[in-house]
């Protein structure tokens, strides 16, 4: 398996910890991560699980990023090294590092959506940059037995963008991990003391990126402030030093603009125990984005018993029936989905639905769904 993307703090990160750690479980696979030398010592595998590490000249997460692009003598090295260990399948958690076996070895890759494809300027900033990550997408996809992906709705739209056949793609899913659940209130008071917060706000978790759309977050929380003078809106994710395309400062000019500046509360990354915490005590959990592949908070959120408010243009009532949806881009009917959430029995009602509706997502169940692709393929 391609580890590169172990030490990423985003969805891919996640999604290969997760997957990785629930496939060691089982006693039908024997596993090998894969992964550059800067990147390998970052990496703690799970029991049983060899790591296999390849000289190269800077991590792969460092150099795939929205800037930049891989070496090609780094490509070759991982590629070779791969073949070399004669493996019976190879496994890529994320397109987004990938490299290209030097062997005939049987590849599954995954892709987590197609955004890229659909929202090109909101994901790279110079069209070279696109041409390489489609040339590799492309490559990707032409040298996999199979496509994983992570939801029904990112599994249709790679179908419609690549023209893929049924049986080719895959949904295995996602899960919280297990940190992820109502924390008591004594924890939420010490952890919103910690970041200077205080009730009521909203919550966002992800990246600052263009298609995450925050401005409509942002100007639905100046409209909301005529009804709830003290709210807050605290945003969770990394404003400097993310590998992916963000845009922190002109989210700073527009706060300030609204005279929201305040009310705003950059929290940069925060490790998961915080996170359940200012998940916990959260009026809503908002995730305004113009696409999702999946969208962990989503179900990190509902774990928790926390209301989530979600645009349409992602999967996310599909993954958890109790999300308010609101339309992409209109940050009127944003804050006409969020005003219902103040009241504390909505909040609760709302939360216990989708918490229960929560546990339907296990990172056994995804390893289960990937294990038995990895059978099919090597048959």
């Amino acid at each position: 398996m391609d580890a590169a993307c172990w030490p990423n703090r985003r969805g891919y990160g996640r999604f290969t910890r997760g997957l990785v750690t629930a496939l060691a479980e089982r006693d039908d696979l024997r596993l090998t991560l894969v992964a550059d030398r800067p990147t390998a010592v970052q990496i703690t595998p799970p029991a049983g699980v060899r790591l296999l590490s390849v000289d190269a000249s800077v991590a792969a997460g460092e150099a795939a990023s929205a800037t930049g692009r891989r070496a090609a003598l780094d490509l070759l090295r991982c590629g070779l090294a791969a073949a070399r260990a004669g493996f019976d399948l190879f496994f890529y958690p994320s397109v987004s590092t990938y490299f290209p076996l030097v062997s005939r070895t049987p590849q599954v890759v995954t892709i987590h959506d197609a955004i890229p494809e659909r929202l090109p300027a909101l994901v790279f900033p110079q069209r070279r940059l696109r041409l390489f990550w489609t040339l590799k997408v492309r490559w990707a996809i032409h040298a996999a037995r199979r496509v994983l992906t992570v939801s029904p709705f990112a599994a249709r739209q790679l179908r419609e963008q690549f023209r893929l056949p049924a049986h080719r793609v895959t949904v295995v899913g996602e899960a919280p991990d297990p940190v992820f659940g109502p924390a008591p209130q004594e924890v939420v008071g010490a952890v919103l003391e910690k970041y200077d917060l205080r009730p009521p706000y909203l919550l966002f978790v992800g990246g600052l990126s263009p298609h995450k759309d925050l401005p409509t977050l942002l100007r639905a929380t100046y409209r909301l402030l005529g009804d709830q003078p003290d709210l807050q809106l605290a945003l969770a994710g990394e404003v400097e030093g993310d590998r992916f395309y963000t845009e922190p400062l002109r989210l700073r000019s527009l706060a300030e603009a609204l005279g929201i500046a305040e009310r705003l509360h950059w929290l940069g990354y925060v490790p998961d125990r915080d996170l359940a915490a200012l998940y916990s005590g959260a009026t809503a959990v908002v995730l305004p984005s113009l696409a999702e592949g999946f969208g962990l908070p989503v179900v990190e959120a509902a774990a928790c018993a926390t209301p989530v408010v979600a645009s349409d243009r992602s999967h996310a009532a599909e993954v958890i029936a109790a999300v308010r949806v609101f339309p992409a881009g209109d940050d009127a009917a944003l804050a006409a989905a969020v005003r219902p959430l103040f009241d504390a029995a909505t909040r609760r009602e709302i939360g216990a639905r989708g918490r229960e509706q929560a546990a339907a997502y296990r990172w056994d169940a995804a390893a289960a769904r990937a294990a038995a692709v990895f059978h099919e393929v090597r048959r």
